[in-house]
């Protein structure tokens, strides 16, 4: 039997369902024709900090290829017994809109090491300067997830520029443990996800329509108490032309 295509995984629509977060992605190499694709697995023997991503940190936080991890992954680390210490990595070129009626799809992988003694990001975001936690201010603009020092609860974040929405979720990170997150847009809204599962969604603002947004991944140091890790596995990126 021949299949004509293109072949698209099903659309689950607001449903809760098994792989309900790649509803209409386009299956296999045509996605790549009708989709601007990005995905790091971070598995280069060095870290790109100068054409892939640019790197914002505090002097001594750093930011590493993990040497030896499996599956590869990028490190951000705190100074060792220091709070609000850490760093964020931002590709340095923006090419995602996430705008009403256009379809968009973003999954990542991330660990850190003190779940409820942490800042985090992780989404897409504008790019920001200076600072690491500029990546979270107000007015920066970005749609993804967040940790909030002295809580283990992830928190779906939305800011068009002017406006930041950030919402609590029902679900947690645990310490040094693995988490899929990821959101996608359908007509005019985000909806977001955790482990794959549907847990909230969200209006897309108009406000944040035309502004180009980057991966984006920062962790800060909630406590003095060592030295504090966030892990990214991998980013992925989809949007259809």
């Amino acid at each position: 039997m021949r299949a004509t295509g293109p072949n698209i995984n099903k659309d689950f629509g607001g449903f809760d369902r098994p792989r309900a977060l790649f509803s209409s992605l386009p299956v296999g190499l045509d996605a790549f024709f009708d989709s601007c694709v990005f995905f790091d697995d971070f598995v280069g023997s060095v870290f790109n900090a100068t054409d892939t991503w640019a790197v914002v940190k505090d002097a001594s936080a750093a930011v590493a290829f993990g040497t030896d991890l499996e599956n590869g992954a990028v490190v951000l680390t705190s100074t060792a017994t220091t709070d609000n210490d850490g760093a964020s990595i931002q590709t340095t070129q923006n090419a995602f809109l996430v705008k009403s009626g256009k379809k968009l799809w973003f999954e990542a992988r991330v660990k850190v090491s003190d779940a409820d003694q942490c800042d985090m990001f992780i989404g897409l975001a504008e790019n920001h300067a200076t600072n690491p936690e500029n990546a979270v201010a107000a007015g920066c603009a970005r749609v993804g997830f967040e940790l909030v020092d002295g809580s283990a609860l992830i928190r779906t974040s939305i800011d068009d520029n002017t406006t930041s929405t950030v919402t609590a979720l029902t679900s947690s990170m645990s310490d040094d443990t693995y988490v899929k997150l990821g959101f996608r847009t359908d007509g005019a809204s985000v909806r977001f996800y955790v482990n794959r599962a549907l847990v909230a969604t969200s209006s897309i603002p108009s406000a944040i329509a035309a502004i180009t947004l980057g991966p984006t991944f920062f962790n800060l140091s909630g406590d003095a108490v060592g030295t504090h890790t966030a892990t990214c596995d991998y980013i992925a990126v989809a949007q259809e032309r």
